[in-house]
């Protein structure tokens, strides 16, 4: 019987490494080809062609949902890897509204909603606006609807929770620019205006801490907002009806009129008065009224309420706008200058003009 053909234990040796490492390379790149998939689930959907995607994660909302809101908004390419990912790294998502870019990848987004940054609507509150003008401002911008607006800024349980004591916020809208998130409430949004009031008159001196005569001092302020135009005469506007006030005198402020005008009767603003006008009955007439009106007509800024609590020390009774352009004033001590400084009442332009 023939012996079987002589194979040298070295062929099969060759042979067996040979397929172990076919098996290693293919196991390799199955391994890499894995790799690379899920590394590529990082990537910006293909399909992601908005150049700016507003997200909102409101409060409460759990991680799953929110990952299952990316995806369904095709900001992710997979739910599965960002919510391994957010696991993984412990991330915390944060309740607001983001803008989300085309070229953040899943890592991006999601460290981007563990930052609370919100998309922001930026509102600017103009000096001397009344609270029927400020609440126009709310609705242009769509933050608040007007009418919604009056209705909190006159609600007498808010205010007294933020530490009014009025029948409104007249007054307390302090002028400035906010920024305002879709996650903020009317509320939210009147309260932060009304408490930077607070905190900004901190800053003034002599500036009251009982509420009466804060309110007083608020009304003044408010005044001197709509009269003066030129910062250095603030104080001294404010010492003329600082003057008036101590002797019982009328205000005589054109702009008091001008707002029975513009906000009780809600007519055009006008550009000069008329001695008719002078005459109107009202409360808030301060040509036929002694004192103070019994409540603002504006929102005052920092300039005119800083003149209320701290006016120039003067002997003038009077002043006339000569130059509405500039804002320009005279002061006079007796009626006889002042009838001889000019004539006609012209008015500053509206706020908000």
């Amino acid at each position: 019987m023939s012996k079987p053909p002589y194979k040298k234990k070295g062929i099969f040796y060759m042979k067996n490494k040979s397929k172990i490492v076919i098996i290693i390379l293919c196991i390799a790149g199955l391994l890499a080809g894995t790799i690379f998939f899920v590394l590529s689930l990082n990537n910006p959907p293909l399909e992601f062609s908005e150049p700016l995607v507003t997200f909102k994660i409101p409060r409460g909302t759990a991680a799953k949902t929110v990952i299952g809101e990316l995806k369904a908004k095709n900001l992710i390419r997979s739910e599965l890897y960002a919510y391994a990912y957010l696991r993984l790294k412990k991330l915390n998502l944060k309740a607001g509204t983001y803008q989300i870019k085309p070229e953040m990848t899943t890592h991006d987004i999601l460290h981007k909603l563990t930052q609370g940054s919100q998309a922001l609507k930026k509102l600017t509150i103009p000096e001397g606006l009344t609270l029927k003008k400020t609440a126009q401002v709310f609705e242009t911008v769509g933050l608040i609807k007007a009418e919604d607006f009056i209705a909190i800024t006159s609600d007498s349980d808010f205010l007294e929770k933020n530490g009014i004591k009025a029948k409104t916020a007249e007054g307390f809208l302090y002028p400035d620019t906010y920024f305002f998130g879709e996650e903020d409430t009317p509320e939210m949004m009147v309260k932060m205006i009304i408490k930077t009031f607070f905190e900004k008159t901190l800053s003034i001196p002599n500036f009251p801490k009982d509420f009466n005569e804060i309110y007083k001092k608020v009304i003044l302020a408010s005044i001197i907002e709509r009269e003066y135009q030129l910062p250095e005469e603030a104080p001294i506007i404010s010492s003329v009806f600082t003057n008036r006030l101590k002797i019982n005198m009328g205000l005589q402020s054109c702009a008091t009129v001008e707002y029975i005008i513009t906000e009780i009767k809600n007519k055009k603003h006008p550009t000069r008065l008329f001695y008719e006008d002078l005459e109107i009955q009202s409360p808030y007439n301060t040509y036929i009224h002694e004192g103070l009106p019994p409540g603002p007509i504006s929102n005052p800024g920092f300039t005119a309420l800083n003149a209320a609590c701290n006016p120039a020390n003067t002997d003038y009774f009077y002043f006339r706008l000569i130059d509405p352009d500039t804002g320009k004033h005279v002061f006079t001590k007796t009626i006889t200058e002042h009838n001889k400084a000019g004539e006609g009442l012209l008015l500053k332009k509206a706020a908000g003009q």
